[in-house]
C-alpha cells in the first residue's frame, strides 16, 4: 500500500500553500506565478500567527465602538426624557469608553 508521498511547496502573492507531487504527475497544474518554496517554509505559513498587539486592540476597539453604538439609545433616551440610563449598562459603557485606545 502507499507509503508517504513526497510533495513539492509553492505559494501565491497572498502567502496560499500549494502542493504537489513530487514525481512531475501534477507539473502541468503549477502555475508560473507560484513561487516554490520549502516543506519547512509551508509549514510556517500554515501555521496560524499569533495577533499582534496592534491586531488585538483594533479588535478590541471594534468590539468597544460596537457595543457603545448599540447602548446609545440609553444615553438619548436619558437626554430626551430623563430616565436613567441603567447603573450595569453606564458602568460597561465606561469600560468600553476606556479600552478604546
Amino acid at each position: 500500500m502507499g507509503g508517504v508521498k513526497i510533495m513539492k511547496y509553492y505559494k501565491d502573492e497572498n502567502n496560499q500553500v500549494y502542493a504537489f507531487e513530487a514525481d512531475g504527475s501534477q507539473d502541468a497544474y503549477i502555475h508560473e506565478s507560484l513561487a516554490q518554496i520549502t516543506e519547512a517554509e509551508a509549514d510556517a505559513l500554515r501555521t496560524p500567527q499569533p495577533p499582534t498587539p496592534e491586531e488585538v486592540q483594533a479588535e478590541t476597539n471594534a468590539e468597544s465602538r460596537a457595543y457603545l453604538a448599540s447602548t446609545d439609545w440609553y444615553v438619548v433616551r436619558f437626554a430626551e426624557t430623563g430616565v436613567e440610563v441603567p447603573a450595569e449598562i453606564a458602568a460597561a459603557r465606561q469600560t468600553a469608553r476606556d479600552s478604546v485606545l
